[in-house]
């Protein structure tokens, strides 16, 4: 099923390790091809450290496809020694068909080697629809830290009902120079989705989607750093243009 908001997993592009507490604010316009209406949200993040972890809580007022809506979430993360950690996460929206009455994730992963560069995770998600979809998936991530490169690819199965659909979809992305300071990063998305959900009712059923989105990442002043990102989405149906600016401030 294909929601407004993307498909909602707790990430663990980046490991556990200590996060600097952190302030962040942004904002994003998005247009569409078709009938359908142009986007816009704004959006805070507050990142909380926590020993061996961190704690991650987002709130944003969005409008799509017509629908206006307050969606919050909250995320943790969470090192089980030297090798394992696991995460989580819950969410949920004040209205609107195009946003989910309630999406949960829980995740595990491993870091591999002597260095623990290499990460794999797993994480099954759930998202329940204000109206009778339902959404199921699982999802896998293999990440490598290097020096100055992050590179990650992963894979997942959604099950969607009614009706038993299936929707599948890989991804990878890249991320140059340091996550913690100045960053680019690079990602894509191909799909095999179940649903075209825009409205009380899903206009198609199966049907294929790609999408590529780029982001930077810079430190301005002190504990201040902004970003800027843009992405397109598309499927036989529409197009999705956005851009996406914020600004973040360490404490």
């Amino acid at each position: 099923m294909r929601v407004l908001i993307a498909f909602v997993v707790v990430s663990l592009v980046a490991s556990v390790e200590a996060q600097p507490r952190t302030v962040a604010v942004g904002a994003e316009v998005s247009s569409l091809s078709g009938p359908y209406a142009d986007g816009q949200a704004a959006s805070v993040r507050v990142t909380l450290p926590r020993r061996n972890g961190w704690l991650r809580m987002d709130a944003s007022a969005e409008e799509r496809f017509g629908d206006r809506a307050l969606v919050y979430s909250a995320a943790a993360a969470q090192d089980l020694g030297s090798r394992w950690l696991i995460v989580g996460g819950a969410g949920s929206s004040t209205s609107g068909l195009a946003y989910p009455r309630l999406h949960a994730d829980v995740g595990v992963g491993r870091k591999w080697g002597s260095r623990r560069q290499l990460l794999t995770t797993a994480t099954v998600a759930l998202q329940d629809a204000r109206d009778v979809h339902r959404d199921l998936s699982a999802v896998g991530e293999v990440t490598l830290y290097g020096d100055g490169l992050v590179a990650q690819v992963g894979a997942r199965a959604t099950l969607s009902q009614p009706g038993d659909a299936l929707g599948y979809g890989a991804h990878a992305a890249v991320t140059l120079g340091d996550p913690a300071a100045r960053h680019a990063v690079v990602r894509l998305a191909a799909a095999h989705e179940a649903y075209l959900l825009v409205g009380p009712t899903p206009t198609d059923v199966g049907f294929r989607s790609g999408e590529a989105s780029a982001t930077w990442h810079q430190p301005v002043r002190g504990p201040w750093s902004a970003t800027v990102s843009a992405g397109l989405y598309a499927n036989p149906y529409y197009t999705r243009a956005g851009l996406r600016t914020g600004i973040s401030r360490r404490f």
